[in-house]
């Protein structure tokens, strides 16, 4: 009747002499990679830094760049003699922006945009040709701050963002620690 029992204890004590014994630090560690709350509590602080990062990103520039162009050909009389009017029209503008914390935007671009006109008339007939070309390019540069003056009496949605965030952060590290703790 002993039997099953007294096999029992002669297999334990096999394979707990074949084991490699453990020191403290190995046992906690592996005590706390096993359990799930504790790893339900490292991804709740994984998603609190994230959430951190992600409230100081709004505050990151951007950077936009554009272009255009337009061709066009226009044939007509003028007086009685045929005409013709050719336009090429190019631009280009970069810009980069931005929001502070504070809740000042600000921007910097800058822009060129190119017309070329080419008009031909005839006025004297065949062979007498007329030729003008206009060639015109403009260049720009702009800077823009905008600051809501009223900021001073209040926070700005990033401030609260930012600081939630990190309420969230320290939240989910006291859980975090708490959970290992209670598993050890």
């Amino acid at each position: 009747m002993h039997t099953p029992l007294v096999g029992l204890l002669v297999l334990f004590s096999a394979t707990a002499d074949a084991a490699q014994p453990l020191s403290l630090a190995e046992a906690l560690a592996l005590a706390a990679d096993n359990n799930p709350d504790v790893r339900v509590a490292e991804l709740s602080l994984r998603q609190a830094d994230a959430g951190a990062q992600s409230a100081r990103a709004s505050s990151d520039p951007t950077l936009s760049l554009s272009g255009e162009r337009s061709v066009s050909e226009t044939q007509n009389f003028l007086g009685g003699f045929p005409t013709s009017i050719d336009a090429d029209t190019s631009g280009a503008e970069l810009s980069l922006s931005g929001l502070f914390p504070t809740g000042t935007s600000w921007s910097v671009s800058t822009g060129l945009d190119q017309d070329l006109i080419t008009t031909v008339t005839s006025f004297g007939g065949p062979g007498t040709e007329n030729e003008q070309i206009q060639d015109t390019q403009a260049g720009s540069l702009n800077l823009t701050v905008s600051q809501d003056l009223l900021v001073f009496f209040r926070d700005t949605p990033t401030q609260i963002a930012i600081r939630e965030a990190r309420q969230q952060q320290d939240t989910a590290r006291l859980q975090s620690l708490q959970t290992q703790q209670q598993a050890m």
